[in-house]
């Protein structure tokens, strides 16, 4: 690179230089661009200009087609593993089913039943012994449903039907596993039923408070009335929350939405599992459940 000691000394014929481009001493060069990236350069127009032609005006090669044709490829082969599925016997599919139904538990069902199925909010699954029975529709209708002990149903869970089925075929193969320290064993309870009745409101309860209360049953199997369980208290949570609207909004939108990968917007650690509770209830009835804790204290009329 060629640098003059002074400005003053460069020549108006000498092209390479720029006139006036002086930093710190150093004068700029007008070389030209190298051969291998005009081409590049070129060459990245054409090609852009071409794919415009081809894909836009002539239309050869629409993405949502391919998208549409991909689902199909996917709903084909879904329907024939279904069809392979029902050729099998029964013990073959329940295996099958169970090992599917595997991912499902750890993530749905292990934070109140453990992860071995011992138990702990929850019954252990692992013993002889069913509150609602060991017959595969029997545990569906649990888990599609809920019960009165406050496990959320299938809606809540998110469950698809397939999911149940995979699901219900994995609690079946806990059955008599035996998981060490594992939870006393409980039930049957022939009288409970699968959901609860809905209750008649109270004299002077707002049926629509009744009927968002009802469904806040599954809150009682994390959160004790006074004593911290999986969640908190209910008792702490009402102090907690006090009269701040702030905070009572952050509250209804923790019930709808669940704190399960969102630690930073609640403040809570990374390993919050509150689940997701939007399918279940709705934000007019999430704000009353919250409203009525704060107010009483419990999650019943």
């Amino acid at each position: 690179m060629n640098k003059p000691d002074d400005p003053k000394d460069f020549v108006p014929g000498d092209e390479k230089l720029i006139a006036g481009h002086d930093y710190d001493g150093i004068q700029e060069l007008d070389n030209d661009l190298p051969t291998w990236w005009l081409i590049m350069f070129w060459g990245c127009i054409i090609w852009g200009g071409l794919y415009m032609i081809y894909v836009h005006c002539l239309g050869n090669w629409v993405i949502a087609d391919e998208y549409k044709s991909e689902i199909t490829i996917a709903e084909q082969a879904k329907q024939a593993q279904k069809a392979q599925l029902g050729q099998l016997s029964d013990a073959d599919r329940a295996k099958l089913l169970a090992s599917q139904g595997k991912a499902l538990y750890a993530a749905k069902c292990a934070v109140c039943h453990r992860a071995d199925g011992g138990g702990t909010v929850g019954p252990n699954l692992t013993d002889d012994v069913a509150i609602y029975g060991f017959k595969p529709e029997e545990i569906k209708g649990v888990i599609t449903k809920g019960t009165p002990r406050g496990m959320p149903n299938a809606q809540g869970q998110q469950l698809s039907p397939d999911d149940i089925d995979a699901l219900a075929a994995y609690v079946l193969s806990l059955k008599g596993t035996k998981a060490p320290g594992g939870k006393a064993a409980e039930g049957p309870h022939p009288a409970e039923t699968v959901p609860a009745p809905a209750a008649t409101p109270a004299a002077g309860v707002d049926p629509k408070l009744a009927a968002a209360l009802g469904k806040a049953m599954a809150c009682a199997a994390c959160h004790q009335p006074e004593v911290t369980g999986l969640g908190p208290s209910l008792k702490a949570i009402q102090a907690r929350l006090g009269k701040d609207e702030a905070l009572i909004k952050a509250a209804t939108a923790k019930v709808l939405n669940g704190t399960i990968g969102k630690p930073s917007q609640y403040g809570l650690p990374a390993t919050s599992m509150m689940p997701p509770n939007g399918a279940m209830v709705n934000a007019e009835e999430a704000d009353l459940i919250v409203r009525h804790l704060i107010a009483t204290g419990k999650l019943t009329p």
